[in-house]
């Protein structure tokens, strides 16, 4: 699951600090995909929010053309699952700039914990 998940964010995930805090997205025009990871995450006790989407079926884009779907996103912010995701994903990942931002990801989640607990 994890490499696959891996591979996927490679290609079309985004991992990175956003308003002070790490955060995992993905983005696809698949819904039934993204609701089948989200599911899947849940059995590995990683909770996502539920995927959304950004409603631009039939709106036009920049040349014209209508959007045939909708593109949908998962996200997930929660420091305790984020951090068990990322670690989950790190052995897998293989494009440089993921890599480089899954670490400082979850150097943001160790700073706000001492931050906050002392740890």
């Amino acid at each position: 699951m994890f490499s696959f998940l891996a591979g996927f964010t490679d290609a079309e995930g985004s991992i990175g600090i956003y308003k002070k805090m790490a955060q995992y997205t993905l983005g696809n025009y698949d819904k039934k995909l993204l609701f089948t990871i989200h599911e899947t995450l849940k059995t590995f006790s990683i909770n996502t929010k539920k995927p959304s989407s950004d409603n631009r079926k039939g709106k036009l884009n920049s040349q014209g053309y209508a959007y045939k779907n909708n593109y949908w996103q998962l996200r997930l912010c929660k420091k305790t699952d984020l951090e068990h995701l990322l670690k989950k994903l790190r052995p897998y990942l293989k494009h440089p700039d993921k890599i480089k931002a899954l670490n400082t990801s979850l150097e943001n989640i160790e700073l706000r914990n001492r931050r906050k607990y002392g740890e």
